[in-house]
């Protein structure tokens, strides 16, 4: 599966991300490889067993607000052992403050930092579709796909097979051509694929 670096996610404008950097600008390169997320609230409390380093760590407001309400050294423990796991980078949401000890640990580790201002439901949607589209597995094959009854029917075949023909049949009967001859084909998230035509010839025979 690719991966996409931290500094690329910084950079993206056109998904709407609105990311700041905090801290841990030696971690830059750091990779995301897959495209779920992750809030680490039972890490906060020590507890890391399910944890996921490989996923983006969304702290929202309830984590921050039980990490302001530990004690200053269970709080500076749990964070540092949550810290040192190598993860991808963590994400403070709602523009909330970064805590001293969370900029200084992360800054530490090289572990990248990044602010966002959008509520957590709101970002978590946004960067879950983002991620989707870069890092899921898609091919381009050659076919008709047309949607019936809601449902994408991808039709394969050699040329001269008449493809075009059965869906041009299929589209007579009420139902919607999607894509003619170059058919890009995405797995999204659980286990869906997706279809759609190329921009020039989307929705055309």
């Amino acid at each position: 599966m690719p991966g996409l670096s931290i500094q690329e996610l910084l950079s993206e404008k056109e998904a709407g991300l609105d990311l700041e950097l905090l801290a841990g600008e030696k971690g830059l390169s750091n990779l995301v490889t897959v495209p779920r997320i992750q809030k680490p609230g039972l890490a906060l409390a020590g507890y890391i067993t399910n944890l996921h380093p490989d996923r983006i760590q969304v702290l929202g407001s309830t984590e921050l607000s039980y990490l302001d309400h530990l004690p200053p050294d269970t709080a500076a423990s749990n964070l540092r052992q949550l810290i040192a796991l190598d993860n991808s980078c963590f994400i403070i949401t709602k523009g909330q403050d970064a805590p001293e000890m969370l900029i200084r640990e992360t800054e530490k580790q090289g572990t990248p930092l990044l602010r966002t201002h959008h509520q957590s439901s709101t970002f978590i949607s946004l960067i879950t579709k983002f991620l989707e589209e870069r890092l899921l597995p898609a091919t381009t094959v050659h076919g008709v796909l047309v949607e019936v009854a809601g449902v994408g029917v991808l039709i394969l075949g050699k040329s001269g097979m008449g493809k075009s023909e059965c869906a041009l049949d299929l589209v007579l009967r009420g139902h919607r051509l999607v894509a003619d001859d170059v058919v890009k084909v995405r797995l999204k998230l659980p286990a869906v694929l997706f279809g759609e035509g190329s921009d020039l010839l989307h929705y055309h025979m």
